[in-house]
């Protein structure tokens, strides 16, 4: 497993544990080459998100919003931000069309 992915897959992994430490159910995206890496469901109250998890990188002074596709922004996917070193996850909210 090369470096870059190995660090996208614990950015997912955390990504997840403050998902499931919130009272969601996550369901991970098995091959990671679509436009969606995590769906996080939960029940009372409902709430959804079909998320992208992207790593802040190195130096970043702040949440540096990436782009997303025109497949993902159709889909109503986020943004998920995260902060391996301090394990901090933000989840940016959808930006209006």
């Amino acid at each position: 497993m090369y470096y870059q992915h190995r660090v996208g897959v614990r950015a997912e992994l955390v990504a997840a544990e403050h998902l499931v430490d919130k009272g969601f159910y996550v369901f991970p995206v098995f091959g990671s080459r679509g436009p969606i890496d995590l769906i996080a469901v939960r029940v009372r109250p409902f709430k959804m998100y079909f998320l992208d998890v992207k790593t802040k990188r190195q130096g970043d002074s702040g949440w540096v919003p990436r782009s997303l596709t025109s497949a993902q922004k159709k889909l109503g996917v986020q943004m998920c931000v995260v902060d391996l070193d301090k394990k901090r996850v933000k989840i940016l909210p959808r930006r209006s069309r």
